[in-house]
């Protein structure tokens, strides 16, 4: 059975959406929160996105990039490419930051 685990977490992982390199609302938490922001509020939005918002790892706060440590490998789901590949490193450095989702190759070009 363990030789089909892979399987098994490649199946969960295409069930959902994509990673995207695109921004998309709620990419950077001081133009979604409402609340103040405290430990709990930033805390409770970061496991959201990577929950709900199907592995968001990287968000903005601001200026400040804040990553979640993902246990499931992350990729590009459609292609089956990494998001630290070349073609993803070319794709940050061909596109303007404002449209570009959070990521720390999207920092790079700052």
């Amino acid at each position: 059975m363990a030789k089909y685990a892979s399987l098994y977490q490649q199946e969960a992982l295409a069930a959902r959406r994509s990673w995207s390199a695109h921004r998309e609302v709620g990419d950077d938490l001081l133009e979604t929160l409402s609340v103040p922001i405290t430990t709990a509020a930033l805390s409770d939005a970061l496991a959201r996105r990577f929950e709900v918002a199907n592995d968001r790892t990287y968000t903005y706060v601001g200026d400040t990039l804040l990553s979640v440590n993902p246990a499931p490998r992350l990729l590009h789901h459609a292609t089956g490419n990494s998001i630290y590949d070349e073609a993803t490193v070319f794709w940050y450095r061909d596109h303007d930051e404002a449209a570009c989702s959070p990521h720390p190759f999207a920092l790079a070009k700052r």
